[in-house]
């Protein structure tokens, strides 16, 4: 019988009232990634820029600080030019803040086809009237649960597409809408190890998850993104209210995980992302 994950959901977003105290911070003195005592920032659980609010203090030093802002950045901002990062526009459509203020004021790059000419049309267009895609992949369980190996790093069984529901209507008859961004390999699984990793940190305190093979994952873009990151098949997981992410920590078969969900508020239409924070031990409420 499969393992089902603990429920404590920690936080929603920015844009709706929190499951519970979103504002909780955790002093750690140590960075979690990398050990040094040098230099330490704060660390959000979840990017600022993606509505994150719970915080663990003196976490991260320069070095590491940096090298997570880089793969956060590239899935969740936009830059001078080109395509933005595969979240960026769930961010705006959400109301998330940037660290300017507002994403009211943007842009949002909108790709529609004509289904009967096939005539492709590309035009920025405010957030409130954006009908566009959001693109989750589909991975299947972390190797470490079923003893799959896959050597080249994590790979994609599929991608789970969703339409913004609340602009559904403002979608034209004889349309069909899409989007594109720009993509890394290996940027939205760092995020998810990081998100897990953080969380952990933040529940059980940092001694207790130290040794964590995510550390590894989320600094060096580990090529063992496989083992330990992964899909929840069951899919089961939900929110109150109309939240744009939710992460719990718990048991999954056996191992010490964390549970990562997008818009979990549409239950089985987005994927539920497993991260196994330590693969030798389990944490019980």
């Amino acid at each position: 019988m499969q393992d089902r994950m603990s429920t404590r959901l920690i936080c929603s977003s920015e844009r709706i009232p929190s499951i519970i105290g979103c504002m909780e911070s955790r002093d750690i003195g140590i960075c979690i990634y990398c050990g040094s005592m040098d230099n330490l920032t704060r660390e959000h659980i979840i990017p600022k820029s993606f509505g994150g609010t719970r915080t663990l203090l003196r976490a991260s030093c320069d070095k590491c600080a940096r090298k997570t802002s880089r793969f956060e950045t590239f899935l969740l901002k936009r830059p001078p030019s080109g395509h933005t990062g595969m979240l960026y526009d769930l961010r705006v459509i959400a109301g998330m803040p940037s660290r300017k203020g507002s994403t009211k004021d943007v842009k949002l790059r909108q790709i529609s086809e004509n289904i009967e000419t096939n005539e492709l049309i590309e035009e920025l267009v405010d957030p409130d009237t954006y009908v566009g895609s959001v693109m989750f992949p589909i991975f299947p369980e972390p190797d470490c649960i079923t003893g799959a190996v896959h050597p080249r790093g994590l790979d994609a069984e599929g991608l789970e597409w969703m339409q913004y529901v609340s602009n559904a209507e403002k979608a034209k008859k004889g349309y069909r809408y899409g989007t594109t961004f720009r993509s890394r390999e290996g940027d939205f699984p760092r995020l998810l190890a990081k998100i897990a990793y953080g969380l952990a940190v933040f529940e059980l305190g940092y001694e207790r998850v130290r040794h964590s093979p995510l550390r590894a994952v989320i600094l060096d873009n580990s090529p063992d993104q496989a083992k330990w990151i992964g899909c929840d098949p069951t899919n089961t997981m939900t929110a109150d209210g109309k939240s744009v992410w939710a992460a719990e920590i718990g048991s999954y078969k056996g191992r010490l995980s964390a549970k990562i969900k997008f818009l979990p508020e549409f239950a089985d239409e987005t994927p539920e992302y497993i991260v196994v924070v330590d693969p030798g031990s389990v944490y019980k409420y």
